[in-house]
């Protein structure tokens, strides 16, 4: 058994009824943080689960590409049209601090949750995801939305 396979069993070797509720609360957690103070542990706990479910990094890159494209257009708008001081000025262009701060909270954030959603998908057999979803009461025609659409995708 190679060092990898070793660490992907810890993820796969979860309950399923124990790693979708403190996958997901993880992730609504990290969503919700307000403190600033935080923001730097969300990306450090991310890349620490990453590496723990052996999932290869090439799979995390080649998912991040869409998310990423939306994050620049975001991070553009927040950083060109919000509140606060200029930091650099190109003509009637200013680029703003408040927005850059918000901007690169709302990156943090989007691809911490992303990162854990990923381990989550990918750790988890599919048959297994859409019955523990089901039985935490989410609707069914949601589930099964959400699943045949993440199936879809991957083609």
């Amino acid at each position: 058994m190679t060092p990898a396979n070793s660490r992907m069993r810890v993820f796969e070797n979860w309950d399923t009824s124990l790693k979708v509720p403190a996958l997901f609360l993880l992730m609504m957690s990290m969503a919700l943080i307000r403190d600033q103070h935080l923001m730097p542990l969300l990306p450090c706990i991310a890349a620490i689960l990453f590496i723990a479910s052996g999932l290869p990094l090439s799979l995390l890159l080649s998912r991040f590409r869409a998310p990423v494209v939306f994050l620049l257009f975001v991070s553009a708008f927040l950083i060109l049209f919000s509140e606060g001081d200029a930091l650099i000025r190109f003509g009637p262009v200013a680029l703003k601090s408040q927005g850059a701060i918000l901007a690169l909270n709302t990156c943090v954030r989007v691809l911490s949750v992303i990162t854990i959603g990923i381990i989550m998908i990918n750790t988890t057999p599919l048959s297994g995801l859409s019955a523990k979803l089901k039985r935490m009461l989410i609707p069914h025609i949601l589930v099964d939305i959400g699943i045949m659409t993440g199936r879809y995708i991957m083609v």
